[in-house]
């Protein structure tokens, strides 16, 4: 695990738009594509537009660039709490035609669950057609709960060793559909944003369960099989031994 300060959230995203688009490029230029897993929240929404500007607008390999979410709020696309409406209005409407690349949890469907097993089965449908069994890279935030995804303390989800996506629901009974350890974990590399002084008290905690093995919040169940990187502003660190 990696771990990196920077001194407030436009330079963590500055500095997450710059590995991402190094990422992409590697990934490209080694096996012809690049897998890339969304979050939602507030700095991705910064992160994501300024993805759409340049340099990166032009120098990330877009087109060779399959993207899918880490988790999704079970609302219709155009709903203002939508993952993937955020990550549409900043970003994706502002670069062209991706609709090949891009794969939304599809949260039109009946239910939650419905659209967990869908999913699903379009990432190993995905993945069946690139020859991989991984995402490249996948980006993750941290709630003040020390939940990530829509993986929260005390959930069935964060118990799920099988399945890669679940339904599941947030402490305020919204329903969500979520991707799960055992895919997760798979990613050859973990990036999480984490900003914000409220973030402090959590992320300490976070990191003494990374350290201790114990294991108590989600995000600190979390590790890429390459690498594993935080990227974190001023406000949110502490001044301990991560």
């Amino acid at each position: 695990m990696e771990v990196k300060v920077y001194k407030d959230m436009e330079a963590v995203t500055e500095a997450a738009a710059e590995y991402i688009c190094s990422a992409a490029q590697s990934a490209v230029r080694k096996k012809g594509y690049f897998t890339l897993v969304l979050a939602g929240g507030r700095t991705p929404k910064l992160l994501y537009q300024r993805m759409a500007e340049q340099p990166y607008c032009d120098q990330i390999p877009w087109q060779q660039t399959y993207i899918f979410w880490g988790d999704e709020r079970f609302v219709p696309p155009a709903h203002p709490d939508s993952n993937y409406g955020t990550a549409w209005l900043e970003l994706f409407s502002k670069l062209g035609n991706l609709a090949d690349q891009i794969y939304p949890m599809p949260t039109t469907l009946i239910n939650a669950g419905n659209a967990a097993i869908l999913y699903e089965k379009t990432i190993r449908r995905v993945f069946t057609a690139l020859g991989t069994k991984q995402f490249d890279l996948t980006l993750l935030g941290m709630g003040n709960d020390g939940h990530t995804a829509s993986l929260f303390p005390g959930r069935d989800a964060v118990k799920e060793d099988r399945r890669w996506v679940v339904s599941t629901e947030s402490p305020s009974g919204q329903k969500r559909v979520t991707l799960t350890f055992p895919l997760l974990n798979e990613s050859k590399e973990i990036l999480f944003l984490v900003t914000g002084g409220e973030k402090k008290e959590i992320l300490q905690k976070v990191m003494e369960d990374r350290k201790q093995a114990n294991m108590h919040y989600p995000a600190a169940m979390i590790s890429g099989r390459q690498k594993t990187l935080w990227m974190i502003d001023e406000a949110a660190y502490f001044k301990h031994d991560i």
